[in-house]
């Protein structure tokens, strides 16, 4: 990744003055239109040999990266309040989620406190823990998906409990991110028998407990669904 600055434009492309390689182009553009003296950002996404070169955005007065592209996440990465990250490798802790947008919300450059991801709409997978607040479950299944939009967490949980054993109390099911706050409530229902409505609640920071509406235990041999919103650590 380098800095310079437009010299021409044209059909084929942006060339552009660097003061290491002299000028390159032409360079595709992957944001707005640039005109001859804007400062820019280029990345180079083919070989050295080879060059792929591209043009990812403009460059502020102070020389801070405005939209910037390019492997691992932005981390230790200093730009003004306002300025993109695109992640373009897969993230493992987010389910390796290739593309992923970082958004710039404060002056310092840590990742969930100043760079805050967006998934863009996209929902990944995860397994949830599923334990009782008294005893354990003999046979149950868990299935679960979440979205995350800077410090929002969206997610969805199924829950396929087939043999009961000694379990008792609530059912506590662990988050797929952890939560900052005890003010979190989500909804369910129970889905074989009465569609009974239930309600999840927070446990600790990485947990949430599932009650029936009314406060009594809902564990039995039954589909549960449950969907939740909070704010994540």
């Amino acid at each position: 990744m380098f800095r310079g600055k437009v010299t021409n434009v044209t059909s084929a492309g942006v060339f552009v003055q660097t003061a290491d390689f002299g000028t390159v182009g032409p360079c595709q553009a992957v944001a707005a239109p640039y005109t001859v003296g804007d400062a820019v950002l280029c990345v180079n996404v083919g070989t050295e040999s080879a060059p792929d070169l591209v043009v990812v955005g403009t460059v502020s007065a102070t020389g801070s990266a405005r939209m910037m592209m390019g492997s691992g996440t932005p981390s230790g990465v200093s730009a003004p309040v306002g300025s993109t990250w695109r992640q373009t490798d897969a993230n493992s802790t987010y389910g390796n989620l290739t593309g992923l947008l970082w958004n710039k919300v404060g002056t310092g450059t840590t990742l969930g406190t100043d760079w805050l991801v967006n998934f863009e709409g996209r929902w990944i997978s995860y397994t949830p823990t599923l334990t009782a607040s008294g005893g354990t479950f003999t046979s149950a299944t868990t299935t679960g998906a979440y979205t995350m939009y800077g410090k929002t967490v969206h997610a969805r949980i199924k829950i396929v409990v087939t043999t009961v054993g000694t379990a008792t109390g609530g059912m506590n099911v662990t988050l797929p991110v952890n939560t900052s706050t005890q003010q979190m409530m989500g909804y369910g229902r129970e889905d074989v028998s009465t569609g009974m409505m239930l309600q999840a609640r927070w446990n600790s920071s990485s947990q949430c407990q599932i009650w029936r509406y009314d406060n009594a235990s809902v564990i039995a041999a039954n589909t549960f669904y449950v969907t939740l919103t909070y704010e994540v650590a």
